[in-house]
Formats: structure tokens, C-alpha cells, sequence
């Protein structure tokens, strides 16, 4: 007789909201507002425009509510920059500004070298070899162990004897003595 009815159809739920709203927490990914042409009539209106008009009212309805007024959008001039790209241009500024700083000061010390007759690799490196001044009571043992904490003092008084021509252990204070290039 009658067609059998078709299964009914599951229940479908209300969407749900979404977990987080992107344009609300980066207000730089929400739509860009629309600009509107130089000399079209919605330029010349009001910083603010007004909602538009409700339909016409009853005999014996209430008053309608004030019209809601809200802000014209108005484009931002030029480039906006967001907090991560402010960091990326300072940190760019400022490596760029450690490198021009690093060259000038190598190439100031190898004219400067070459200046007063010495070789650039020597004022760079350093040049003349570290010297310690014996204080009273100090010992080849102790200047050893300044000189190269953590290890075995004995190759570095060995070498402090050898580089000074030391023929015994005994020091004076204000002795000047030479320390070897570890």
C-alpha cells in the first residue's frame, strides 16, 4: 500500500563553539576593514555610522530604542609591526650593528700595527708573552697552578724554569718571570 517511511534521521547537535578564537587572541589575523573610495557619499558621512533603520513601527508599538552608533574603521597608516617582528628588527639592528663595531675594531688594530712597524698578526694576537710579577711568599708551585688551574702543575713549573733560565727553585719578590703560551 504505502511506501515504508524512511529511517528517521539521527539528531543532529547545535554546532559546538570553537576551542579558541584566533582572531580575538591575534587581532592581526581578524578581516581587514574595508576601505571606502575618496568622493563616494559613504565618505563624506559621519566618523560614525548609524545602524540601519528599523522597519517601520505598528500603530500602538512601543518607541523604538536609539539607534546604536559605531566607530567608522579607519585603516592604520603605513606598516604596522607586531611584538615578534619589533624583536626580529632590533635583534637584526643590533647584529648588524656588533658586526660593523667588531670589523672597524680589527681593522683599526691591524693599521695600527702596521703603523708603528709591527706585524698585524702580533698586535692581535697579543704580541708580547704573558709575564707574572713574584709577590712575597709565592712559589714556582703556586704560579704554576694560577697559571693552568685543574692540572698537573708540574709540566708548567718545569716550563716557567726552562722559559726563565731558573737554575734553582727560589723566587724573589718582584721578580718579573715569563710564563709559557698554553
Amino acid at each position: 500500500m504505502f511506501p515504508p517511511h524512511p529511517p528517521p534521521a539521527p539528531p543532529t547537535r547545535p554546532p559546538e563553539p570553537a576551542l579558541f578564537d584566533w582572531a580575538v587572541e591575534i587581532p592581526e589575523w581578524s578581516p581587514a576593514p574595508t576601505c571606502r573610495p575618496a568622493g563616494s557619499p559613504a565618505s563624506t558621512a559621519p566618523a560614525s555610522d548609524v545602524s540601519p533603520a528599523a522597519p517601520a513601527r505598528r500603530p500602538g508599538a512601543s518607541a523604538p530604542a536609539a539607534p546604536v552608533l559605531h566607530p567608522a574603521p579607519t585603516p592604520a597608516p603605513g606598516m604596522r609591526l607586531t611584538r615578534r617582528g619589533r624583536v626580529v628588527l632590533v635583534s637584526a639592528v643590533s647584529a648588524a650593528a656588533v658586526a660593523g663595531l667588531s670589523m672597524l675594531f680589527v681593522t683599526s688594530a691591524a693599521v695600527g700595527a702596521s703603523a708603528s712597524g709591527a706585524s698585524s698578526e702580533a698586535s692581535v694576537s697579543g704580541g708580547a708573552p704573558p709575564t707574572v710579577v713574584v709577590r712575597d711568599g709565592d712559589t714556582l708551585w703556586g704560579i704554576a697552578q694560577r697559571v693552568r688551574p685543574g692540572d698537573d702543575p708540574r709540566p708548567a713549573v718545569h716550563d716557567i724554569a726552562k722559559l726563565n733560565d731558573l737554575p734553582n727553585p727560589d723566587l724573589t719578590p718582584g721578580q718579573e718571570l715569563v710564563l709559557p703560551d698554553y
